[in-house]
C-alpha cells in the first residue's frame, strides 16, 4: 500500500486545490454538517465558516453541487457562481460568520450505493479557500446500516432508530477532509488513552482483532522511537475500491487486501508512521519531500531487519537492484522527489531516501540516530520541516558538521560506483596484512566501506574511509586470508557491477523506450496483450509501438502464445526459458543480449491465461521470471549470481 503523502491527493486524485500556504494563519473554522444518503446518491451540505477580517471568501467546490442558501451574519447575499466553486463578497468585519448550503445528486465518478460512499476531499464536496490552513468541526449523519468515519478527534457519536451520527474534529488540517461511509462492522480497543478502530466489511470483520493489535503495537513502537503519539484516535477503514491510500489518523486499505498477510505487516506500518513523518511534522515540498524515505526506513525496511540480518541485507540488494534497473535518463536528485507518480519516483524518493538514512545511522551510529529523530520531532511536530531541518537536527545531537553527507546523497543524482581493481596478502609484524585497492570510477563520493576478511578461523570486519579516486588499504589479521569482500552486505548505496546485477523485468518496465514484438494476431491474445502492456508500461515517458517481426534493438517485450514465444527464444538465442511445466498456463522472464539489452518475455497458453497476468505481473518487478497457473503465482526468483567482482580469494 502506497502511502499518500499528505497533501499529494492533488496528485494522485486530480486535486485541484492550492497547496496550503508556509506560514498561514488559521483564520478559517468550519462547522459542517453532512448529511449522505448512500443508496439514494444524495447529499447535503451546511456549512458555518468563521472569516476574519476579510472582504471576500474565494471558495472551490465542485460543480455538481447547488447552491441553496448563502447568508453573511444572518443577512442572506448571493454568491457568484464560478466554475469550480464561487465568490461571496463580505464586508470586511474582524469576525463574519457565512453559512452556506449545498445539496446535490452524486455523480456516477465518485462510489455510492450499497457498499457505501467514498468522498474524497478531492471530489470538491467540501468547499474550501485556496490560501489557508483550516480548522472544522465536521458532522456527517447517514441512514442505518451505514457508519461514517473520517480524519480528526472522533468527538461524539449518536444513533437512532434510522440513522447514525458522527462527529470528528481537526484543529489544523492541511488537506480538506475525506469522509468514508460503508455497512461497516466496528471494532475498538483502548491503548495508552488511543482509541483504535476498524471499520471493516461484515465479510471481514474477523481480521478486525489482527489489526488492532497489529496498531497497537505500531502505535507503541514508533512512540517509543519518535515520542507519544501526536492524535487521539486511529482508524483503519476498508474501501470497496481496489486502493489504499493513508490520511491523517487513519488508513483506508482496499476490502480484496486487508486479509493478506503484507497489508498487516509493512504496508500498515508504514501508513501508522506517517502520523509522525508527514501527518504530525509537515512536509515543506518547496525542498523536497523527506517523509517518504524516513517512513520506508524506519517501518518497511526495520520490520524486515527484525527477521534478521539477511532479510535486511535482501532488501537493500532489492533496492539496489531497482536502482541498476532505472535508466540514467529517468533518475533524479533524492531533493527533487515530491510524491510517487511511477515506479522510476519511487525508485528514489523512498528506496534511495530510506538508503541514505541506514547510512546515515552507519555514520553517526543507533544511538544517536534515534535521538537526531526525537529531537527532530520536538522541535517540528506539527510545524513544516525540509531536509535541512533534519540536517540541523542530527548535527545538534552529533556535534558535527554533516553538510558534506547530505550534499552528495541529495543533492545529486546517480550512485558511487566502486571496483576491486588490486588485492594481495603478505607476512607482517604480527600476523598477515592484506592490502587492496578500491577505486571510484564514476564521481567521487565520501564512502564508510564495510570490508570482510575471512581467515582459516574467523571473519575480520572492519570500515574503510574512501574519500579519493582511488585509495589504497591494509587490514591486518592474526591468521592468513583466504577471501576478501568488499561491501559485501550491500550496506553502502552505490551503482551494482554487472556480475552483481542479473537481469529483472524492471530492466525493461523502466525503460525510457519500449519495443513490443507481439507474436499472435488472435484477438483475444492482442487484447491481453495491450491491457497487460498498459499496465507494466503505463506512464506518459515510455513510448512504445507494437509490431509482429523486425529486429531486438532496444528494451523490448516479446508476448505470444507459449509454443511461439518457445520458437522465438531458440531462434534468437535468448536463454532464461523457465522450465516447462505442464501445470503452468503462463510465464515471464527476462534476459540480456550481448550488447547487453534487456529482453522480457511473456508466454501464455491463451488469451484467457494472458489476462491472468494483468493484475499481479506488474508487482513482480524485481524478480527475473514468474511462472503461473491461472492468476496465482507459482514459482518466481532471480538469476543466480555467479561470483561478486567484489570478492578476492586470496591464492593458496
Amino acid at each position: 500500500m502506497q502511502g499518500v503523502i499528505r497533501v499529494t491527493f492533488a496528485v494522485v486524485c486530480g486535486l485541484t486545490f492550492a497547496l496550503p500556504s508556509i506560514a498561514a494563519d488559521r483564520t478559517i473554522h468550519y462547522n459542517v454538517n453532512l448529511d449522505v444518503d448512500p443508496d439514494a446518491r444524495a447529499i447535503e451540505i451546511e456549512n458555518r465558516i468563521t472569516v476574519n477580517g476579510t472582504d471576500r471568501l474565494i471558495l472551490r467546490f465542485a460543480d455538481w453541487l447547488d447552491v441553496d442558501r448563502v447568508t453573511v451574519d444572518g443577512t442572506s447575499v448571493e454568491l457568484d457562481r464560478q466554475s469550480g466553486g464561487g465568490v461571496i463578497s463580505l464586508p470586511g468585519r474582524d469576525r463574519q460568520i457565512v453559512f452556506l448550503t449545498l445539496s446535490g445528486d452524486i455523480p456516477e465518478t465518485i462510489p455510492a450505493g450499497p457498499d457505501g460512499a467514498t468522498l474524497f476531499g478531492s471530489s470538491g464536496w467540501f468547499p474550501i479557500t485556496q490560501a489557508e490552513d483550516l480548522s472544522y468541526e465536521l458532522q456527517v449523519t447517514v441512514p442505518r446500516p451505514y457508519r461514517a468515519v473520517s480524519s480528526g478527534r472522533l468527538s461524539e457519536e449518536t444513533e437512532t432508530a434510522s440513522s447514525t451520527s458522527v462527529t470528528f474534529i481537526s484543529d489544523m488540517a492541511l488537506e480538506p477532509p475525506s469522509v468514508f461511509i460503508g455497512p461497516y462492522a466496528l471494532a475498538e480497543r483502548v491503548s495508552s488513552d488511543v482509541r483504535l478502530r476498524t471499520y471493516f466489511h461484515k465479510d471481514i470483520q474477523d481480521f478486525s482483532d489482527q489489526y488492532l493489535q497489529k496498531s497497537e503495537a505500531y502505535l507503541n513502537r514508533f512512540s517509543s522511537e519518535i515520542g507519544p503519539y501526536p492524535y487521539q484516535d486511529f482508524h483503519v477503514v476498508s474501501s470497496p475500491l481496489p486502493v489504499g491510500y493513508g490520511f491523517v489518523n487513519l488508513a483506508y486499505v482496499g476490502r480484496m487486501i486487508v486479509p493478506l498477510p503484507f497489508m498487516q505487516g509493512r504496508s500498515l506500518a508504514h501508513e501508522v508512521l506517517h502520523n509522525w513523518w508527514g501527518n504530525g511534522v509537515f512536509v515543506d515540498y518547496r525542498e523536497g519531500n523527506w517523509a517518504e524515505g524516513l517512513t520506508t526506513y524506519m517501518a518497511d525496511y526495520a520490520l524486515e531487519a527484525d527477521k534478521g540480518p539477511e532479510a535486511a541485507r535482501q532488501m537493500r540488494l532489492d533496492w539496489l537492484r531497482d536502482f541498476a534497473a532505472l535508466p540514467p535518463e529517468r533518475d533524479m536528485p533524492v531533493k527533487a522527489f515530491r510524491s510517487k507518480r511511477h515506479d522510476a519516483s519511487q525508485i528514489v524518493g523512498y528506496n534511495k531516501a530510506a538508503f541514505v538514512f541506514h547510512m546515515l545511522k552507519g555514520e553517526i551510529g543507533d544511538e544517536k540516530f534515534t535521538e537526531s529523530l526525537k529531537h527532530f520531532w520536538a522541535e517540528h511536530k506539527f510545524s513544516y520541516a525540509d531536509w535541512s531541518d533534519l540536517r540541523h537536527a542530527f548535527e545538534t545531537v552529533t556535534g558535527r558538521d554533516l553538510g558534506w553527507f547530505f550534499e552528495q546523497w541529495l543533492e545529486s543524482k546517480g550512485a558511487p560506483e566502486i571496483q576491486l581493481s588490486m588485492a594481495d596478502v603478505h607476512r607482517g609484524s604480527n600476523g598477515y596484512v592484506s592490502e587492496f585497492t578500491i577505486r571510484q570510477t564514476g564521481s567521487v563520493y565520501s564512502l564508510n566501506i564495510p570490508i570482510v576478511i575471512q581467515t582459516r578461523d574467523r571473519l575480520v570486519s572492519e570500515h574503510v574511509r574512501l574519500s579519493e579516486r582511488e585509495q589504497t588499504f591494509r587490514i591486518q589479521s592474526e591468521t592468513k586470508p583466504l577471501r576478501l569482500n568488499v561491501d559485501p552486505s550491500f550496506d553502502v548505496f552505490r551503482r551494482l557491477l554487472p556480475g552483481e546485477s542479473p537481469a529483472i523485468l524492471r530492466d525493461v518496465t523502466l525503460a525510457p523506450a519500449v519495443d513490443v514484438l507481439l507474436l499472435s494476431e488472435q484477438s483475444p491474445f492482442v487484447d491481453a496483450s495491450q491491457r497487460l502492456l498498459a499496465r507494466l508500461l503505463g506512464d506518459d515517458t515510455v513510448t512504445t509501438h507494437i509490431s509482429r517481426n523486425g529486429q531486438i534493438e532496444k528494451a523490448t517485450v516479446v508476448l505470444g502464445p507459449s509454443e511461439v514465444i518457445e520458437e522465438f527464444a531458440t531462434a534468437n538465442g535468448l536463454e532464461g526459458l523457465p522450465q516447462n511445466d505442464t501445470g503452468n498456463t503462463a510465464a515471464a522472464w527476462v534476459t540480456r543480449l550481448e550488447d547487453d539489452l534487456p529482453v522480457m518475455l511473456i508466454s501464455a497458453r491463451d488469451g484467457d491465461a494472458l489476462s491472468a497476468l494483468v493484475r499481479s505481473l506488474p508487482h513482480y518487478g524485481r524478480q527475473s521470471y514468474v511462472t503461473y497457473a491461472g492468476n496465482k503465482a507459482i514459482e518466481r526468483g532471480i538469476w543466480p549470481v555467479e561470483s561478486s567482482p567484489l570478492e578476492f580469494v586470496f591464492p593458496d
